[in-house]
C-alpha cells in the first residue's frame, strides 16, 4: 500500500503544479485574442501575464474623447449639465496653426482656446496632450502641459511628411474641472494641370481715339525750279516764268510778253 500512497502523493504534487502554470501563464489563443505577441510563443506557446501589457483603459479614454460632442454643438440644458458642483463652465477648442500640403509640412503651431464661465483664460491651467499621425497611428501623450499666454502648448518643425493626416486631443484641467477637445489636419496634393483652353472669339473694334495735337510748323524749304507749261488763263496762250534779282531784270535786253518776271530781293 504503500508505494500506492508515493504514487497518490506524485499525482497531486503533478496536479497542483498544472494549476499553477495555468493560473500564472496564458495560452497562445489566448495571445491572438488580444492581439499581442511575446518572444515566448516561439519556444513554448505559453507567456507570463504578467508580461502583457493592458491597454485597454487608455483605448477606452481615447473612444471616449473621439466621440465627445464639441461644446459649441451643445444645447443650452446640455450646456448646464457641464457645470460643476459650484455652478461654473469650463470649455475648450485646440486648433492647429500651419499647412500640410503635398507631403510637407509648414510649421505647426498647436494652441488651446480655454473659457471658464464663458470667458476666455489665458493662465492657471494644465492639459495632457494626446498626438498620432505621421505615419504612426499609435497615441503618444504629454501630461500637464503648461501652455504660455497665447494658448501655445506645441510647435512641430516645417519638414517633409508621411502619412497623410495628423491628430491631436487635448484634456484641460482648471479650477476642479475637465473638458476635452479634437481636431485633424489632412495633407492636401495639387491637383494635374488641366488642358489649354480655347482661345476666345475676337472682341469688337475700340472706338477711335480723339486726335493729336497739332505739330509745330516746319522750317521753309528752298525756291522751286521754275515751273514748265503754264498757261494763261485769260487766253489761253503758254507763258513761261521768270525769278531773279532786280539787277538781272535790268540785264535782260528784250523783255518777252509771254514771261512772268518774278523779282525778288
Amino acid at each position: 500500500m504503500k508505494p500506492m500512497n508515493n504514487l497518490e502523493s506524485l499525482a497531486t504534487e503533478i496536479g497542483k503544479d498544472i494549476k499553477g502554470i495555468k493560473e500564472q501563464q496564458v495560452t497562445k489563443d489566448e495571445l491572438e485574442q488580444k492581439a499581442y505577441l511575446t518572444s515566448h510563443q516561439s519556444l513554448s506557446g505559453y507567456a507570463l501575464k504578467s508580461e502583457l501589457y493592458n491597454d485597454i483603459p487608455i483605448k477606452a479614454r481615447i473612444s471616449a474623447l473621439e466621440n465627445r460632442p464639441s461644446f459649441d454643438t451643445l444645447t443650452p440644458t446640455q450646456r448646464d449639465r457641464l457645470k460643476g458642483e459650484n455652478g461654473h463652465s469650463l470649455s475648450v477648442n485646440v486648433r492647429i496653426e500651419g499647412s500640410y500640403r503635398n507631403g510637407a509640412t509648414s510649421q505647426l503651431n498647436l494652441f488651446a482656446d480655454v473659457f471658464y464661465d464663458g470667458e476666455a483664460v489665458t493662465s492657471g491651467y494644465t492639459l495632457d496632450y494626446y498626438y498620432r499621425g505621421f505615419g504612426n497611428n499609435n497615441w503618444g501623450v504629454l501630461r500637464n502641459q503648461t501652455p504660455d499666454s497665447t494658448g501655445k502648448f506645441s510647435t512641430w518643425s516645417a519638414t517633409q511628411r508621411s502619412g497623410g493626416w495628423f491628430e491631436v486631443r487635448i484634456e484641460v484641467n482648471y479650477r476642479g474641472l475637465k473638458t476635452s477637445a479634437f481636431t485633424r489636419l489632412d495633407n492636401v496634393n495639387d491637383g494635374e494641370r488641366g488642358p489649354q483652353g480655347v482661345q476666345g472669339q475676337r472682341g469688337p473694334q475700340g472706338n477711335v481715339g480723339p486726335a493729336g495735337a497739332r505739330g509745330a510748323t516746319g522750317e521753309r524749304g528752298p525756291a522751286g525750279a521754275p515751273g514748265q507749261n503754264i498757261v494763261n488763263q485769260n487766253g489761253g496762250q503758254p507763258i513761261r516764268y521768270w525769278a531773279g534779282t532786280q539787277a538781272q531784270y535790268d540785264a535782260i535786253a528784250s523783255k518777252d510778253s509771254n514771261t512772268i518776271y518774278d523779282i525778288f530781293k
